[in-house]
């Protein structure tokens, strides 16, 4: 049965991964999009790795796959008819696979065990759950690659903000032009309404 479980949910994950690249309208590209997120969910709870799967539907469908679709409506974008990309694309795609599968194999051959960056060997679990073996993992294991890879994103996110201050034709809100009041204008409107 998880045999049958693991098969359906790899399928589904390669099925909706090619309608999210073949899909013309881009709210079809995000819903296929939350479809790979879900069946990757479904893959790790077969495989035992409660606390990924449910780290995925959170993060990933949670909140990524609705920032993509609010901000697909918020621009308003139109399906793009296109001749099918299929044909170009398969060598580009074959190739890719290849090469990640090649790097993967050969990783998973050659690759020793790293000494740990942080000395967790104390910590001793008889029965550790999934969330103690991959924080030991994280911390112990591969704290210097983590470490790394969070000074990475911290990086892309300080250049994306100052890609986007950058721009000179950028529009600014001159707030004293719009608060500012002709005083002459409202001691006419004062006195007239006296008048009446």
């Amino acid at each position: 049965m998880e045999v049958a479980l693991l098969f359906f949910f790899e399928i589904m994950i390669v099925v909706s991964a090619i309608l999210v690249v073949n899909a013309c309208n881009p709210i079809y590209c995000v819903l296929f999009l939350v479809s790979v997120y879900a069946n990757s969910a479904g893959l790790l709870l077969v495989l035992r790795a409660e606390f990924l799967a449910f780290s995925f539907l959170v993060v990933y469908i949670g909140a990524i796959a609705v920032l993509f679709l609010f901000v697909v409506m918020m621009l308003n974008l139109q399906p793009v008819a296109h001749s099918s990309p299929f044909p170009r694309v398969v060598f580009l795609l074959v190739s890719v696979g290849s090469l990640m599968f090649l790097a993967s194999t050969l990783l998973t051959l050659f690759m020793r065990p790293i000494r740990p960056f942080i000395a967790l060997h104390a910590i001793r679990v008889d029965n550790p759950t999934n969330l103690a073996v991959i924080g030991n993992y994280l911390f112990g294991y591969a704290g210097f690659p983590f470490i790394i890879s969070g000074i990475i994103l911290f990086t892309a996110m300080v250049g994306a903000i100052m890609l986007t201050r950058q721009h000179s034709n950028t529009r600014r809100q001159a707030v004293y032009s719009q608060v500012k009041r002709n005083l002459n204008l409202n001691k006419i409107q004062v006195l007239r309404g006296m008048l009446n």
